[in-house]
């Protein structure tokens, strides 16, 4: 009897220190993300050209490549979204940054920080 709850009670802090972590790792990184700001960039400046940037804190990280051509944003390709990212708000995201022709743009209701991580990886990618 004594050994089953010895078992029982080692399960039990287990599970507890497995949630613990699990919610660690989603809000890791979090507060600095949505502290970011995104700036616009100056097309004019850039040759054309692919250019590779990304952002990273935490569980939060994009890597994007973006094509420049004639000063104008061509292509994005996001080699990498953060974790739990619906491809619904990368196309949105993208969309914008096409339309506005610069990273700093509106994010997404209720995907704050995974907006800013992608914006952010786009803006580094074009500040190089």
């Amino acid at each position: 009897m004594r050994k089953s709850w010895k078992v029982i009670l080692l399960t039990v802090v287990i599970i507890l220190a497995l949630f613990g972590g699990a919610i660690g790792y989603l809000y890791f990184g979090l507060h600095a993300t949505l502290q970011l700001s995104i700036e616009p960039v100056n097309l004019t400046l850039l040759a054309d050209g692919t250019y590779r940037g990304q952002y990273t804190h935490g569980r939060f990280t994009c890597v994007v490549e973006v094509t420049v051509e004639q000063h104008i944003v061509r292509e994005i390709k996001v080699l990498r979204t953060p974790p739990f990212t619906p491809p619904q708000l990368v196309a949105q995201i993208l969309e914008q940054v096409y339309h506005a022709q610069s990273p700093a743009v509106d994010t997404v209701s209720g995907a704050t920080a995974s907006s800013k991580t992608i914006l952010k990886a786009i803006e580094n990618a074009l500040k190089k």
